[in-house]
């Protein structure tokens, strides 16, 4: 997390215009896996790191989620300048894909190629602003003294 920390330029107990002044990046975007491991831990755990400076997301407003595809439709595959349609969800490949395009199902970020990955960075507008509206809502998810109350929130 040290490493992090010094990409990002924080310090513990840094806040408001110390912080903003710190920061060596405008936007703060995690990246994962769209799968069960990327997306309900990597991700929540990240933010939960990074809500060690509150500010982050009150204030600042810069932590963002950038969803990973899982499926690339392709036309003109092999040529030049194929197309590349990203798809996030299985309910958005299907509605996009006509049975005759070739495609690809993208097991992980590994997977893609770097003209992929790039496209995938670019696409500011698919960008999730992460907001946090009860912090309490991380000492639920991570602490663990608070196991009975997951499972609570599990059952419903």
């Amino acid at each position: 997390m040290s490493d992090i920390m010094a990409i990002l330029g924080l310090k513990f107990g840094m806040k408001g215009e110390e912080l903003r002044n710190s920061l060596t990046h405008s936007k703060i975007c995690l990246m994962a896996d769209a799968d069960i491991d990327g997306i309900g831990a990597i991700n929540p755990l990240l933010v939960n790191f990074l809500y060690l400076w509150p500010d982050l997301f009150t204030e600042l407003k810069c932590v963002y989620i950038v969803p990973s595809p899982r499926y690339i439709i392709y036309e003109n595959y092999e040529k030049k300048n194929e197309k590349r349609i990203f798809c996030y969800t299985k309910e958005e490949f299907e509605a996009q894909y006509d049975g005759q395009k070739k495609y690809r199902y993208i097991k992980g970020l590994g997977s893609l190629t770097s003209i992929e990955y790039k496209e995938t960075l670019m696409a500011e507008d698919r960008y999730i602003q992460i907001e946090i509206d009860d912090p309490a809502c991380l000492d639920i998810m991570f602490s663990s003294s608070r196991v009975e109350d997951r499972r609570k929130i599990m059952e419903i």
